[in-house]
């Protein structure tokens, strides 16, 4: 996550918080937060929300974008059935050879292709154009 975004403090955060609360710790004590271009980004991380409660059912219900990151290249996803009106898009990062990673796409019945288009083969080093994709693509 470092690699996306900067961790931030969400008591008394100032700049875009997506719903979290930054007064009471509701949603844990941490985020993290990017920009993009004029774009502000905060993460809703599930292992860092709070597990009970309707305020994790509500960050994540409604949140368009999620990202999946596998923690082997032998790891296979099966994009779950997508409930709801809301998450359209699921980005799908996987380690691969080198300090490189593997991405997918997959995207709910419906939507429109989108880009920037992946290349083939969908594989990143990581540098800062990994980057710069994965959080335009998903953006």
């Amino acid at each position: 996550m470092e690699y996306l975004g900067t961790k931030i403090k969400l008591a008394g955060w100032t700049a875009y918080a997506g719903e979290m609360d930054i007064l009471n710790n509701a949603d844990g004590e941490h985020a993290y937060y990017t920009k993009l271009q004029d774009h502000e980004i905060i993460f809703h991380v599930v292992t860092e929300l709070p597990e009970l409660g309707e305020r994790r059912k509500k960050l994540l219900g409604t949140d368009l974008v999620g990202i999946v990151f596998m923690d082997s290249k032998d790891d296979v996803f099966q994009p779950p059935g997508l409930p709801g009106d809301f998450l359209h898009v699921i980005g799908v990062v996987q380690p691969w050879e080198h300090d490189s990673y593997r991405v997918a796409v997959c995207s709910r019945s419906g939507v429109p292709q989108f880009g920037p288009s992946l290349p083939s083969p969908p594989i990143f080093k990581k540098e800062s154009y990994f980057r710069d994709f994965l959080l335009t693509k998903c953006t």
